[in-house]
This record gives C-alpha cells, sequence and structure tokens, in this order.
C-alpha cells in the first residue's frame, strides 16, 4: 500500500456558487428546530488534554499519513493557565511503540494516562510564557527516530506532546497515521450525508458544501423531499384528501411488490405539468431565486451518484406505522413517489450541456433508534433497513469488524446468515449495520483546529484498524452522518478525508446493500415501542387530519384547502427532531385546523320569537374561506317542544355571508334554548358552539287571525245593518213625502 496525497476540495467552486445560491432567497421549507449533532467528544478519542496548570494542544501533523517522508513535524501550542512563570518549559514528544488491533484498543491508547511509548524528542520550547500567556511549538523528527520499524505494524500511533516547567505540567494527544506500504485488500466504505428541513440553512448557504459532500466518491445523498425546488414546469400531483395517491408504491408496504423506481409521473391520477402563467416569476427577486434554483438541482443530478429519497418533512414511516395510522403511511410513501428522477421532474427544463447522472433510489427507510424493530421490518419488508448506530451488533467479541450487510426474518428478528432468499430459511429483509465510531466522528461539531485534527485522523485510524484485522478479506462498511447533522465545510472535509485514505475503496449505496451478507451470528432485531410523546404526537395530527379532509371535501376545490396546512403534516413527525418537539408540532397542526374549520361558523343572534306552530328558522352563517363550502344546518332545542328539521346541501358562497331557511314545529309555548349547528355533508361539525334564547307562543298567531277575523265580520254584518236600515228609514221618508 503507497500513500497516495489527499485531494484538495475546489474550494474556488464553493465560493463561486455560494453568492448565487443566496441569491435564491429561502429554502422551500423553512428550517424547524431540529436535534443538533453531538458536541461530546467521540469516545475513541479519549477525555482530549490532561487538563493540568499546562494546556497543552497539538492542532496539525506533517504529513497526515506517514509513508516514505524524512521527518514527521507536530505543531501545536500552550496555553499557561497557571499563576506561575513557566521558563522555557520543556517538551517531550512521544510515540507509542504498538498498533492498537482494535478500536477499542485505540480508545484506551487516548486515554491511557501512561501508553506504551517511547520519547523521540525532547526539546525546550525556547522561551518563557508568563501566567496567561501562550505559545506556538512546532517540532520536527526525523523519520529514523519514530518507533517504526515493522511494516506489520503499519496504522494508528498515538503522538503525545508533554508541557513541563517548575513542576507544572500539560499533554495532548493526537493520532499519526503510518502506511507502511503493506498490501492489504482495501475497506469498502460508503457514506451517507443527511439534508432536510431540519437542518438545512434557511437562507440555502449550504447548498454549495452539499454539492461538494456529492462529489466525493461513494458518498450518498439522503435528501428530505420537500428540499428539491420545484420550477414552474413541475407536475401538480398530490396526495388526496384521504392521503392517498395514485401512485403505486403508496400501497407497497401491503403489496410486497418491490418499490418503481421511475420517474412520479407513473401515478394512476396526476393532473399533468401546468403552463399557468401564474407560475412563472415575475419580480427580479423570484427570477433571481428561479434561476438560483434551476442551477442548483441541474448541479445536484450531475455531481451526485446517489440520492436517498426521504418523505416530505424526513416523516418517520417506521414510527406511523408502529402507531398503525395507514393514512399517514401512505401520505408519506406518496411524497416518495413524487420525488422528482431528474431535474426535469421537478419542473426545470434542462440545459444544452446538462448531465443528469444521480440515481434516485427510493426504497430506503431510515428509521431513527426510537422506531426501528420488528414492526419496521414487517411493515415494509422489500426495503433496506439503515440500523441505527449500535444495533444488530455481533452477538459475540468475533475480533473482527463484519460486513455491513444483515438479511433479518421480519417475523423473528433473527438474523440469517445463509443469504437474502435462501432455501433453508425464511424471506428476509436486508438491514444494513452502522459502524458506530465512524458515525460518531461524522457527527462530532469540532470547536477547534485540534479537535478538526483528531476527528480526521481518528477517520483514517478507524478505517486502517478495520482493514488490519483480516487484511486478505476486504470488508463493507457503512457510515451515516447522525440526522442532525448540518452540511458545513466541516462535515465535508470529514468524509472526504474517511474515502480518501488509501486503504479505502469508495463503493456505492447500491453495491453496498446488495454486497454479500455477513455470516456472524448477531444481537436478533427486536420489538419497538413508541415513545409516549411521539404516539401522542402521531394520535394530535392523526385526529386534526381527520378533522381537516371532511371540511376540505364540502368545498369546490379539496387540493386547495388541504395546501394550506399540507406543509405541517409530515414535518410534525419528522425523524430528526425529538419527541416532545414532534408533540409541539402536531399541537401546532391541529392549531391550524381548528382555525380553519372556525372559518365557517354560525353568525350571532339575537332571541326570537315563535308565534306560530310551523316557521322558516333563519340561521345566518359565515365563510371566511377562500371556496364555496357545502353545508349541512339544523338547529339542536333543549325541549322537544320545538322540532327542527336538517337542510343539507346548502352551499355558502366564499367570502360570504348567507341565510339559510330551517323548517321548525312548535307544540305548546315557552321558553327554551336552541343550539346552532353546521356540519359537513358527511356530518362533520363545524360549528355548534353558538345558541339563542327562542320564545315560543304557538298557537297565538292562528287565535289572533280568528279574533280579526270574527272582528271583521261583526264589523261587516254591523255596517250591513247600519247601510240596511239607514236604506229602509229613506225609503220610509220618501214615502211621507209622496203621501
Amino acid at each position: 500500500m503507497s500513500s497516495t496525497p489527499i485531494p484538495m476540495r475546489r474550494r474556488a467552486v464553493a465560493r463561486a456558487l455560494a453568492p448565487a445560491l443566496l441569491a435564491a432567497g429561502a429554502v422551500l421549507v423553512p428550517a424547524l428546530p431540529s436535534t443538533a449533532a453531538p458536541d461530546t467528544r467521540p469516545a475513541v478519542l479519549g477525555a482530549g488534554g490532561s487538563g493540568g496548570p499546562i494546556d497543552v494542544t497539538i492542532d496539525d501533523l506533517a504529513p497526515r499519513i506517514l509513508s516514505d517522508e524524512e521527518e514527521l513535524v507536530v505543531s501545536g501550542a500552550l496555553v499557561n493557565t497557571s499563576d506561575e512563570f513557566l521558563e522555557n518549559p520543556v517538551l517531550t514528544v512521544s510515540v507509542s511503540t504498538r498498533t492498537p488491533v482494535s478500536v477499542a484498543a485505540l480508545e484506551a491508547a487516548m486515554s491511557d494516562d501512561a501508553p506504551r511509548s517511547m520519547p523521540v524528542s525532547i526539546a525546550n520550547l525556547g522561551e518563557d510564557v508568563a501566567a496567561g500567556g501562550s505559545s506556538r511549538f512546532e517540532v520536527r523528527i526525523p523519520r529514523e527516530d519514530l518507533p517504526l520499524d515493522d511494516d506489520w505494524e503499519w496504522g494508528p500511533r498515538v503522538v503525545t506532546v508533554r508541557a513541563s516547567s517548575g513542576g507544572l505540567t500539560g499533554q495532548d494527544r493526537s493520532i499519526l497515521v503510518w502506511d507502511s506500504g503493506m498490501g492489504a485488500s482495501p475497506t469498502r466504505v460508503s457514506a451517507v450525508v443527511g439534508w432536510t428541513a431540519d437542518t438545512a440553512d434557511p437562507d440555502g448557504a449550504d447548498r454549495a458544501e452539499l454539492l461538494e459532500a456529492a462529489r466525493i466518491p461513494g458518498t450518498a445523498l439522503a435528501v428530505d423531499g420537500s428540499m428539491i425546488p420545484r420550477g414552474p414546469g413541475s407536475a401538480k400531483d398530490r396526495p388526496s384528501p384521504s392521503g392517498q395517491s395514485g401512485a403505486s408504491g403508496a400501497g407497497q408496504a401491503q403489496s410486497g411488490e418491490p418499490p418503481q423506481s421511475g420517474r412520479a409521473g407513473q401515478q394512476a391520477e396526476e393532473t399533468p405539468a401546468g403552463d399557468d402563467e401564474d407560475d412563472e416569476p415575475k419580480t427580479p427577486r423570484e427570477i433571481a431565486r428561479a434561476s438560483a434554483d434551476r442551477r442548483f438541482v441541474a448541479d445536484l443530478w450531475e455531481g451526485a451518484d446517489e440520492i436517498l429519497a426521504l418523505p416530505e418533512g424526513d416523516a418517520d414511516l417506521a414510527a406511523a406505522s408502529l402507531a398503525g395510522q395507514s393514512h399517514l403511511v401512505d401520505r408519506a410513501l406518496a411524497s416518495l413517489d413524487r420525488f422528482p428522477t431528474t431535474p426535469e421532474d421537478a419542473g426545470w427544463a434542462p440545459s444544452e450541456d446538462a448531465v443528469s447522472r444521480a440515481t434516485v433510489i427510493r426504497d430506503v427507510l431510515w428509521a431513527p433508534d426510537s422506531s426501528f424493530g420488528l414492526g419496521a421490518l414487517a411493515a415494509f419488508p422489500d426495503r433496506a433497513l439503515i440500523a441505527p448506530p449500535g444495533r444488530v451488533l455481533p452477538a459475540d467479541d468475533i475480533g473482527f469488524t463484519s460486513l455491513a450487510r444483515v438479511e433479518v426474518d421480519p417475523a423473528t428478528g433473527r438474523i440469517s446468515t445463509s443469504g437474502e432468499g435462501s432455501s433453508s430459511g425464511p424471506p428476509t429483509t436486508t438491514v444494513l449495520a452502522q459502524q458506530s465510531d465512524l458515525a460518531d466522528l461524522l457527527g462530532w461539531r469540532p470547536s477547534s483546529p485540534a479537535d478538526e485534527l483528531d476527528a480526521e485522523q481518528a477517520l483514517r485510524a478507524v478505517t486502517a484498524i478495520i482493514t488490519r484485522e483480516r487484511p486478505a478479506s476486504s470488508r463493507t462498511v457503512l457510515a451515516v452522518a447522525p440526522r442532525g447533522t448540518p452540511v458545513d465545510e466541516g462535515l465535508v472535509d470529514r468524509v472526504e478525508t474517511l474515502m480518501s485514505a488509501p486503504w479505502v475503496e469508495p463503493t456505492s449505496f447500491s453495491d453496498l446493500a446488495s454486497s454479500e451478507v455477513t455470516d456472524v451470528e448477531r444481537a436478533p432485531v427486536e420489538e419497538a415501542s413508541l415513545a409516549d410523546d411521539t404516539a401522542t404526537a402521531i394520535g394530535t395530527l392523526s385526529g386534526a387530519l381527520d378533522a381537516a379532509v371532511p371540511l376540505a371535501e364540502a368545498t369546490d376545490d379539496p387540493d386547495a384547502v388541504l395546501d394550506e396546512i399540507e406543509e405541517g403534516i409530515l414535518p410534525a413527525i419528522s425523524a430528526g427532531v425529538a419527541p416532545d418537539m414532534q408533540v409541539t408540532r402536531a399541537s401546532q397542526f391541529s392549531a391550524r385546523v381548528s382555525d380553519l374549520r372556525t372559518r365557517v361558523a354560525v353568525e350571532p343572534a339575537d332571541s326570537v320569537n315563535v308565534i306560530n306552530k310551523a316557521v322558516a328558522f333563519p340561521v345566518r352563517i359565515r365563510n371566511s374561506l377562500d371556496w364555496d363550502v357545502a353545508v349541512s344546518v339544523t338547529l339542536r332545542p333543549s325541549d322537544p317542544r320545538l322540532r327542527a328539521e336538517t337542510v343539507r346541501g346548502q352551499t355558502i358562497p366564499a367570502r360570504s355571508v348567507a341565510t339559510v331557511d330551517v323548517p321548525v314545529t312548535a307544540i305548546g309555548s315557552g321558553d327554551i334554548e336552541v343550539t346552532y349547528e353546521v356540519s359537513t355533508p358527511d356530518g362533520t361539525v363545524l360549528d355548534d358552539s353558538r345558541s339563542v334564547l327562542v320564545r315560543m307562543r304557538a298557537g297565538w298567531e292562528d287565535a289572533l287571525t280568528i279574533t280579526m277575523t270574527v272582528g271583521v265580520g261583526l264589523l261587516f254584518i254591523w255596517g250591513l245593518v247600519r247601510t240596511v236600515r239607514k236604506r229602509s228609514r229613506a225609503r220610509a221618508r220618501a214615502e211621507e213625502t209622496d203621501e
């Protein structure tokens, strides 16, 4: 094995892209509160410095991988944290004499106060250091002074720098990696970097770094579907109000058929890509943003080898399935089917020189530790599951790292060592085991150059140890940056360091998932138990969604109504946030649904007098939605003396108030309370919060009518009698005159 120079990333490309990407404005979905990548120092690095009165840090080693170079340069700094004057401190550099045979041995060597090592340099700093002062140091050690005699002992060695002066001491350790040139079968490593709405920069400033990560051989990007900017020509397909889409993938959990790898346009029902002029950017800011989005999507598909499609919002599919919420599972699966496979699928017209080489993989499930278990294996048997760190580990201490691909019986959780689909065993589900130490190092966020050095050297060291364990047998290793790890320059540097080691063979995720199966017995996969908060969040989310769908279906545009709340559904059960945050998001979503439902309500009214047995009772209904809505209206009297019919299918125009006349029948008299009830045509109550006092005087109108009729009749008769009498008198007088 020979040492090769570590390729430098093209920082100029990132710097050139950054202004254009920033011009795009905010990404499609806002960044939400997330679980941060761990700031705890990974265990493999030990505790760090000694914490003595002299604070020593090693922040550079040159070369990082020592092969045939003539010297090793150890650089760093020391700080006098004591109140005493340090007179020309002595620096002693020691290197361990043995190569750790395991990661645990490396951890012990980094933590041991007195590791097996030999001094390779003893010299004075060359200057005094006052209390609170600091000084840089650089120690050059000839190659022949290093305890590197046996070529078989290649790999990591612990380097210790100890400073002492007048009884005050301090020390720090780092890792020297030696490549002696011994032949060995390289370790096949595949890395996964996640990019989700929970960790992405809201201004898109991390896009340049994401593209850099995509170009690292052997690196797959796990991308939240909501993070792909959609162009004006994107298909307007979306889940139906019930959560079902026409996509075949929505039923894969039950059908057992392999997931579709084709474009999202294979859905049974899809609105074709539109040419609506309203979708075209108009303002300078919109045009700049669209241009940057288009360029980013094109560069992503050109630079990435593989993109692992995550559900929109990085929804926890396994948790939704474990909670028995099939409509949430269907909605998440439908979002996977909408994940574009080309820039054209995302609505962006291709440029003449565009090259799309990325492969989109939809049949991978990245479950968090809280929901990874037998339920996920059984619900998604045709998907490769990425196991959380520390799961499906070898049952015994076997002294070497086994293969990453593990076949598991989804019914029992037991490991099959005979391979997938073996005639000697039941059908199995593919589980990919992570290398926990590499995950810890990728997810760590170093706060100093010394920590960055330790992280990068440890990545090289771990892979070197794995390669040395069985030099004649190449192993597969999966290294996944934990959820919540920002895609920044530090992460890209660590991934590049991992994949560029001479004893590492970058391997695609697909090749790793289809590679040889482990023949080592491992701990079985057990049942998962949802956290109480997660179960509460899923229940709240499901209930709110159940309440929103009937309202949407009662309008003249159900899809548009659900668009009002769509972006809050799947992110509420994001696998990248803590359970208590899931509860918060679900509650916020429920509040949005409640607000939507209150936009169809009864207007307040004064008391009503009913003086007849049958009357049309007026109910004023306000619709503040932007869409016409069909409702049913009825009254709920507190007393059976008033009976009301239900008026169905009444359309209330958008943004208006309309009156619906409800037929009622009154039996008797009295004052009663009547509650208004407005519901959707399927009977879902939208508003029953208002009531009115009704004063019933049943029959009063009839009695009054009869009285008035009798009165009018009597008046008529009285008038008639008067007229007859008057005429009789007139005739009598006329007769008397004639005589």
